[in-house]
C-alpha cells in the first residue's frame, strides 16, 4: 500500500478517508457560512434616512465588508481541508 509522502503507516491508518471528510467539511463551511451572516447582517433591519433625505441600508459597509472576509476565510479554510473533487481515486 502506498502513502502519501512524509505520512507513516501508523498515521495513515488513522486518517479519515476522503470521501467521508468532504461532507463534513462542506457541511461545516455552510454552516460557518449562515452563522457569520446571522452575525454580521441578520440583525440590523432598519434603514437609515440620509443627510438628502433618501433612505440608505439597511446594511452598513463595514457589516458587508465583515461578511465577505469571514466568508473568505472560511472558504480558504474549507479548500485547505478538502481534497480536490476531480483527483483521480
Amino acid at each position: 500500500m502506498q502513502t502519501r509522502p512524509g505520512v507513516s503507516m501508523r498515521q495513515y491508518a488513522r486518517m479519515p478517508p476522503a470521501r467521508v471528510r468532504t461532507p463534513s467539511v462542506a457541511g461545516a463551511v455552510a454552516l460557518g457560512t449562515l452563522i457569520a451572516y446571522l452575525a454580521w447582517l441578520g440583525w440590523d433591519q432598519t434603514k437609515e434616512r440620509g443627510a438628502d433625505g433618501s433612505l440608505h441600508g439597511p446594511y452598513q459597509w463595514w457589516q458587508v465588508a465583515g461578511l465577505v472576509i469571514t466568508i473568505v476565510a472560511l472558504a480558504s479554510i474549507g479548500g485547505r481541508l478538502m481534497p480536490p473533487l476531480l483527483q483521480p481515486l
